[in-house]
């Protein structure tokens, strides 16, 4: 049985589209061969067969191709040519299909456009409803497009003789014959065996294509332009748009696609950031909050160096959302009392009468008699430094249970819990410091799908369906250590951002400090690139030449106005305690400067 549906038995079995019915037919062969021409290189020897959705998703994108039919292809790119998505529009019938494909989530996201003009979702792929060729289709333009990590050379080469063939009107139909075989071949291998092939698969999140059908797009969403194509055109774009730029959203624009009317108590308005309106929002950012409004996900981890924006992107979700944003910093210490709740004495209520103590005359005097008096108990033959640990132990137990029976002892929850009682977004840092396991059993058991914790008293707590819970951290600090999997696995996605190049680096600090010297800027982030190298292979160090060193080195260079004073408390007193490699590290800044031709700066 496939790990795919979209190779299932029933795949196979349905009608070969021409013309390579007839191709089989002339050349008297059947659907399945084992000549080894045709075998793609992923093929042990075994058969290759024609999977007639393959290629009638083959057919149609060599039409996009050679401008011969409706239908689109295209990548968004974001602002520093990362690729955010494949986008494809399909037609198929009366629907035309809007599709997006992220390979870093694995999945397909899309939208079809029925005859009445309506947005509809997209069918799961099962006997009589929907055999997944435009999911086919976009798999099989990944594999196409040179540019990207997905291109695979062989399926390129035969689908161009194969395009070849289409655009000459089928006149050879061996080499047609032998060109299908070995692009069906090819692609069915690095899908449903992407885990033999890492490095050529294509990762397909396999749990979309089951009954519940892919997530569907928001009309808003594709309205806005949020998934609008601005590279590699082919076609038009009649659904998605096309831009030549992926915009860049402010906080107050994404909170007019995004803003959800969850119910916010009164009590914790206060709680929902507010952070100015013109903040630029990333595309991490993005893709979580796109996540969370048109997926069930609800749980997100997000790795990276200090600086990456983790928290600030977590805060920004919250604001966008319009819900309280709730933070917990561990560390090795975290233990249960503090991850949940613990007991505390209530300093707050008033005790009506107060316990009666012996004076220091009267324990001096007569230690047995005093004990007697607030134990309860007299023993004879101890010291008086023994009866005074007795004394004071008694004290304790008599002080506890007055505040039990009265009940002065408190359960004070943390941050965490009280935003699970709420639609909030839920930030922990450094969790991967945390050591106790009892805490990560605590921890695993708010993630789970049951949503349900057990406080102290029997009380149970139900994490609220629209709690969002953020986990981040900064890997590369010494202290944390790498995630226990049982936290990793129970996550909806896993965000390892890359480190701020130096063009985002002076953008962000431009934005943040009001510096408008751009090329200063781009000199200071290229000096923090290079400190960043050297003191990773001089002092094995890593973490420690982040944003926030950069944006210190930046206000102080406004206040002082010389680049090298500001430097020295800012950022080389973190980077060396010793003297000797501080001045190393100044030669270091040194030469960046007289490369620019700022050796007098």
């Amino acid at each position: 049985m496939a790990e795919i549906k979209l190779f299932d038995t029933w795949t196979f079995q349905e009608e070969m589209p021409e013309p390579f019915s007839r191709f089989l037919q002339k050349e008297g062969l059947r659907k399945t061969t084992t000549m080894v021409e045709c075998l793609s290189q992923y093929n042990q020897g075994r058969q290759a067969t024609l999977h007639p959705p393959t290629l009638r998703a083959m057919l149609n994108i060599a039409g996009i191709y050679l401008k011969q039919i409706e239908g689109a292809l295209g990548f968004q790119k974001g602002n520093y040519d990362l690729l955010n998505f494949y986008c494809m529009e399909y037609v198929k019938g009366k629907r035309r299909y809007a599709l997006v494909y992220n390979p870093i989530s694995a999945k397909i996201r899309g939208v079809c456009k029925t005859e009445k003009q309506t947005y509809a979702a997209l069918d799961s792929v099962e006997r009589n409803i929907s055999d997944g060729e435009e999911l086919l289709a976009m798999l099989i333009y990944v594999s196409l497009e040179k540019k990207e990590a997905l291109y695979n050379l062989e399926f390129a080469q035969n689908f161009i003789l194969f395009m070849q063939q289409m655009k000459e009107g089928w006149k050879n139909a061996k080499l047609a014959l032998k060109a299908a075989f070995l692009c069906c071949d090819n692609l069915y291998r690095r899908v449903e065996n992407v885990q033999d092939f890492s490095n050529e698969g294509i990762p397909l999140e396999k749990s979309q294509l089951g009954k519940n059908g892919m997530e569907q797009l928001s009309t808003l969403a594709i309205e806005s332009e949020l998934y609008a194509p601005n590279d590699a055109i082919k076609g038009t774009f009649r659904i998605f748009g096309e831009t030549k730029k992926v915009r860049e959203w402010t906080l107050k624009e994404l909170q007019k696609i995004y803003r959800q009317h969850w119910q916010v108590s009164k009590d914790y308005q206060d709680r929902i950031p507010r952070l100015p309106e013109d903040m630029k929002v990333g595309e991490y950012a993005q893709d979580i909050l796109s996540a969370i409004v048109e997926s069930p996900f609800r749980k997100f981890m997000i790795t990276g160096n200090a600086g990456t924006g983790k928290t600030t992107d977590a805060q920004m979700i919250a604001q966008i959302l319009g819900v309280p944003y709730f933070a917990l910093n561990c560390g090795p210490e975290t233990d249960e009392s503090t991850l949940v709740a613990g007991i505390y004495p209530n300093f707050r209520k008033k005790t009506e009468d107060s316990m009666k103590f012996p004076s220091l005359q009267e324990f001096v005097t007569d230690p047995m008699q005093v004990l007697e008096e607030v134990a309860h108990t007299r023993k004879e033959g101890i010291t008086k430094s023994e009866a005074f640990r007795e004394l004071l132990d008694a004290v304790y137990q008599s002080g506890y249970q007055k505040a039990k029976n009265e009940g002065d002892f408190v359960m004070q929850e943390s941050e965490i819990i009280k935003g699970c009682r709420m639609p909030s977004v839920i930030e922990i840092m450094e969790a991967s410091l945390i050591v106790e396991p009892g805490t990560l059993g605590k921890l695993n058991r708010l993630l789970d799908d049951s949503r349900k914790l057990d406080l102290l008293y029997g009380e149970v707590v139900e994490r609220h369906p629209n709690a969002i819970i953020i986990i981040t951290t900064n890997l590369n600090y010494v202290a944390n250590r790498e995630f226990d999997f049982s936290v990793v696995s129970r996550m909806n996605k896993v965000q390892h951002r890359k480190d701020l190049t130096e063009q985002q680096l002076a953008e962000r600090a431009m934005f943040r400090t009001g510096c408008k010297d751009m090329e200063v800027l781009k000199q200071m982030a290229k000096v923090m690139k290079r400190l960043d190298a050297v003191v990773k292979e001089e002092f094995g160090k890593a973490g420690l030449c982040g944003y926030r060193e950069y944006e210190n080195w930046v206000y102080e260079y406004m206040r002082t106005q010389n680049l090298v004073k500001a430097a020295e408390d800012t950022v080389l007193s973190k980077l060396a305690s010793d003297e000797e490699d501080r001045d190393m590290l100044r030669q270091v800044c040194m030469e960046i400067y007289v490369e620019q031709g700022k050796g007098s700066v």
